[in-house]
């Protein structure tokens, strides 16, 4: 029953998107994307609106240094968390850059979106194996209650971060799909 339901909802969907891959090597094969109607017009304000939401998620996972006097060190720019961060804050701002020309170039949208992908698969990882970690660590001698509670951060914040680069991906390769193939 679970099943049927799954399929009626995918059918109501209508075709899946493709692949980023897929688009990437259409667009480097000199497929010329159209712009400018108003479908694909909206589509972009999604996608900006989307970035925004995303720019103010990263400065709420984002540890601020603490100034003099402090017991907070500063961020560890090198660390593989700090580096996956920057590169969302990077690939957002190359696909908000794009996406605002007239005329923007879909191959630099559709590279950053696969960027964004990888660091949207990689910090879901780190995400899990932390939060697994700590129930382990502390949910014996804490209680589950108490555990996340001090999760606030991990599990609040950052699911809500995952959840928003992945509706960017999926409304960037739809409208990669639409403006290199059209519906």
């Amino acid at each position: 029953e679970e099943w049927e339901r799954e399929r009626d909802e995918l059918e109501e969907e209508g075709p899946q998107p493709e692949d980023l891959s897929q688009i990437i090597e259409r667009l480097k094969s000199g497929v010329k994307p159209s712009y400018g109607d108003d479908v694909e017009l909206e589509q972009r304000r999604v996608i900006q609106n989307e970035l925004d939401q995303i720019r103010v998620s990263l400065a709420q996972v984002t540890p601020a240094h603490g100034g003099i006097g402090h017991n907070r060190p500063p961020p560890d720019d090198e660390s593989p968390q700090a580096v996956v961060i920057a590169e969302v804050r990077d690939a957002g701002e190359t696909i908000r850059r794009d996406l605002a020309k007239q005329q923007p170039n879909a191959l630099e949208v559709a590279t950053a979106a696969f960027h964004l992908q990888a660091a949207l698969g990689w910090l879901g990882k780190k995400l899990d194996a932390a939060a697994d970690g700590f129930a382990k660590g502390f949910g014996k001698t804490l209680g589950v209650a108490a555990a996340g509670a001090v999760l606030t951060v991990g599990a609040v914040l950052m699911p809500s971060l995952l959840q928003q680069m992945h509706s960017v991906v999926h409304h960037v390769v739809h409208w990669l799909s639409y403006v290199t193939i059209g519906f």
